[in-house]
């Protein structure tokens, strides 16, 4: 509710990636009525939900196969439906990201090429924990133990402190005991 409310206003789409069974883009279609919503996935079967859902709630929702390890190889997401879908987008995830491990390359130069109007991660950000804080260095080993995300929120930075994106906010929110799950940032490239 607080990323449609704050952020999200006058967007026309929202592309989801990694949208698994699509329940975000439900919400979103209750909070954000009229803005297309594209959740692309690399399960087939997580499309075909996320497009049931569309035509059962009559929503303007849709999915596609997308793999985040091979992006250029997936088709791009889809365009708006209608000519009235032309204003702002915005590319989200929310805990697919971790994934990725230290392969977040490919995926991070397809979100620059694509240039979305604004880009919201909620994910696990291990760059963001403090060596100098006993449960932020349990998270970390967790992190680095089973593989997840690492470097992407620091090649973030760099491009931050290059001037190629801006930064536009990052904050650790509530997470559990192992790590924080729903770290938000939110950017955007410098045009």
């Amino acid at each position: 509710m607080y990323l449609a409310e704050t952020w999200f206003g006058g967007a026309s789409r929202v592309v989801e990636f990694g949208a698994g069974t699509g329940h975000n883009l439900v919400h979103l279609a209750q909070l954000l009525p009229g803005v297309t919503l594209n959740g692309l996935d690399w399960s087939r079967n997580a499309v075909h939900i996320i497009n049931e859902l569309g035509e059962t709630l009559r929503q303007k929702i849709s999915g596609q196969e997308f793999d985040l390890f091979l992006p250029h190889g997936s088709d791009s997401p889809p365009e708006g439906e209608t000519s009235d879908d032309s204003g702002p987008v915005v590319a989200l995830t929310v805990g697919a990201l971790e994934q990725l491990g230290k392969n977040y390359h490919a995926f991070l130069n397809y979100l620059l090429e694509l240039a979305p109007s604004l880009i919201v991660h909620l994910e696990t950000a291990y760059e963001l924990y403090r060596d100098d804080h006993v449960a932020d260095v349990f998270s970390k080993k967790y992190i680095e133990k089973r593989g997840w995300l690492q470097g992407y929120f620091a090649s973030l930075n760099e491009l931050a402190a290059d001037g190629e994106i801006e930064l536009l906010k990052q904050t650790k929110t509530i997470g559990s005991f192992h790590h924080e799950g729903y770290t938000m940032t939110i950017w955007r490239k410098i045009r």
